[in-house]
């Protein structure tokens, strides 16, 4: 089914929270299937998926041991920087719902050096 894995760190519970139900509910949108995004930095990601491609997505600390919690299908992928992020862009995103929480919670994850508003970043959005 899914040959690629999208990890979530599961170390900061605001950054997963709603992501299981997520998965599991058909509470909104298109032809019942939830919408949700993603945001992650460089363009490793666009370089992999394509709209409709299949991915498992994992809530695990340890890229080594994934813990895949369901699949979701890419709607779209794309390129940006974080300062030019669009509500529509945040509105389903898991976590950060305001460019300046994206950039505070992307320094957690990536780290404070190599993240800044100019960062490029890809925006990946899933159907559940």
């Amino acid at each position: 089914m899914a040959t690629v894995v999208l990890d979530w760190y599961s170390s900061n519970k605001r950054l997963t929270g709603g992501l299981r139900s997520k998965l599991k509910k058909s509470e909104t949108l298109i032809d019942g299937k939830t919408r949700f995004t993603t945001i992650r930095l460089g363009t490793k990601w666009l370089d992999k998926l394509n709209p409709l491609d299949y991915v498992a997505v994992s809530i695990s600390n340890e890229p080594n041991k994934l813990n895949i919690v369901g699949y979701a299908m890419v709607k779209n992928v794309s390129k940006t920087t974080l300062h030019f992020l669009y509500s529509s862009d945040l509105k389903f995103n898991i976590g950060a719902k305001k460019v300046s929480q994206a950039l505070k919670d992307m320094r957690s994850v990536y780290g404070k050096d190599r993240v800044n508003i100019y960062s490029v970043i890809t925006v990946i959005e899933l159907l559940s």
